[in-house]
């Protein structure tokens, strides 16, 4: 396989760079002082020598290789780099020298070894290239979402030309309708239940539904027929019902809430075939306003067939947790804004930016999120699940699943028996399994304190019952042990309900929130 030559930021330390040609295996010990000649010198007279056209510099972290020789990725853009900001990844100067972080093809999983990390990454970049006949050293492919789109294209590339880019008022509308997974607690107080979740949700969702293509079409007065296709602005009535089906952005004087599952009347942008199945369970359209509508073609299936076969004859378990992760990443790739930031002097000798903004499709984003909250409600109601918590692609439930149990796409496994547990929040637990406490504390790195099991619980229990006096906002500290410093540190989190918490008797229950009726 022919490549550039290909360096890594092993170690960063008192101002030293030690630097890995992966190639020759090389190393070098480089100084922040002498680092920028280093590449404005070394590298562009290997480039001369060698005759090649640009070279790949992977760095485990881009931002501190930016902010160690002391340049701001302003300064970067003003020497004509292109800094994409979401993947962190850029090209430097004229095309020449391509920056790459190489946490973002691992997706920020870090490694124990490192000489096993870089392995991993050369067998999985020898793969991809005998297979799809894709250089992940090339100067296009700046992330593991970059690769998905490419694999997409080489595959489908019929499919591919279906898929406009919205302007900037499409943008505006349909992203309103992006709601991302469902994270909801329906029981915080946890007993004797079992945890499942699904393999690979939204790579199934692609594979089997229908999704938006070519350009969006604007209509004024839409007719929510069973033919249109798109996403509508509407006046919704929701039924008093324990598990709402449509989200909504909370917002006035409760905006922290984020996103809830209210009863009541709003106004909303949604997803005509989410809008529609809502319909089977009592919601009422009062009013519908503009919307656009799409064609629609079924465009992923041989995407995910084949990578889903790579998936599963793949032996190594690092590549084959890969190839599940480029499974996934074509999905936000479509709810991406991108922006192209150029530093000029103007006719006044006055340096200004210019920046140009280019939008995804992210109807393509939001009808498979949308797809994959029908399927988990559907899934639910229709086998009478006692539901305690929901997290996009897994469930707690009191159930024992008996079908729907397999290793393919789109079913379910179970992943923990739990003996009891509590839930504060979304992503903020702790449980009791088998033999041990298991804690999911988001924002914590949990490596840095040491957490006792027994008292956590304790506390969670006490703060969780407070919970039901405090409708909308509670506040807590949380004394944990810093490994390092073997000292009580006190963390403050404060929690916003996404429903209301009820006491009654010696348990937890939730509600909806009530939204008052829109004007």
């Amino acid at each position: 396989m022919q490549k550039s030559a290909l360096f890594l930021q092993l170690h960063y330390k008192n101002n030293k760079h030690l630097i890995t040609n992966l190639v020759s295996q090389k190393k070098c010990l480089i100084s922040d002082d002498n680092l920028y000649n280093f590449l404005d010198n070394d590298i562009f007279s290997s480039l001369k020598r060698n005759n090649k056209k640009f070279i790949t510099i992977f760095v485990l972290d881009l931002a501190q290789f930016a902010k160690s020789i002391n340049m701001t990725f302003s300064t970067f853009s003003f020497k004509n780099l292109i800094y994409c900001l979401k993947y962190k990844n850029a090209l430097f100067p004229h095309n020449r020298l391509i920056f790459k972080d190489i946490a973002h093809f691992m997706q920020n999983n870090k490694p124990e070894n490192l000489l096993e990390y870089i392995q991993t990454f050369h067998l999985f970049a020898s793969k991809i290239m005998a297979e799809f006949n894709i250089n992940i050293y090339g100067c296009t492919i700046l992330s593991l979402t970059s690769l998905a789109n490419t694999i997409f294209k080489k595959i489908s590339f019929s499919s591919y030309k279906k898929i406009k880019s919205l302007n900037n008022k499409e943008d505006a509308f349909i992203r309103k309708s992006f709601y991302g997974g469902r994270n909801e607690i329906i029981k915080p107080l946890i007993n004797k239940t079992y945890a499942y979740d699904i393999n690979s949700l939204y790579p199934f969702i692609m594979a089997e539904h229908s999704m938006p293509i070519e350009k969006a079409t604007y209509i004024q007065k839409v007719k929510l027929t069973k033919e249109f296709f798109g996403f509508v602005d509407v006046i919704i009535s929701a039924p008093n019902i324990t598990l709402p089906v449509l989200p909504i952005k909370s917002d006035n004087d409760h905006a922290e809430m984020g996103i809830i599952y209210p009863c009541g009347s709003w106004r909303g942008i949604y997803f005509s075939e989410e809008l529609k199945f809502a319909l089977n369970y009592g919601y009422k359209i009062i009013e519908v306003f503009d919307g656009y509508s799409f064609k629609k073609e079924n465009l992923f299936k041989p995407f995910i067939d084949k990578l889903y076969l790579l998936r599963k004859n793949e032996n190594d378990p690092k590549i084959k947790k890969l190839y599940k992760l480029l499974m996934n990443s074509l999905y936000g790739k479509y709810a991406s804004i991108y922006e192209n930031r150029k530093r000029i002097i103007n006719s006044n000798e006055t340096l200004i930016e210019i920046i140009k903004t280019r939008y995804e499709t992210v109807a393509i984003s939001s009808a498979i999120s949308a797809y994959a909250r029908i399927f988990m409600y559907d899934f639910v109601v229709k086998n009478k699940l006692d539901l305690f918590y929901w997290d996009t692609d897994g469930i707690i439930i009191k159930n024992i699943l008996t079908k729907n149990i397999d290793k393919n796409l789109g079913q379910f496994r179970l992943v923990g028996k739990i003996q009891k547990g509590v839930c504060l929040a979304n992503k903020f637990y702790i449980y009791l399994n088998e033999s041990e406490y298991c804690f999911i504390l988001r924002s914590i790195p949990q490596e840095n304190y040491v957490i006792n099991g027994p008292q956590l619980y304790s506390i969670f229990l006490s703060e969780m019952q407070k919970m039901c006096y405090n409708n909308f906002e509670l506040t807590i500290n949380l004394p944990l042990v810093n490994k390092k410093e073997n000292t009580m540190t006190n963390l403050c989190f404060t929690f916003h309900n996404k429903r209301k918490y009820l006491l009654k008797g010696d348990t937890i229950i939730s509600e909806p929130w009530i939204i008052e009726p829109a004007i």
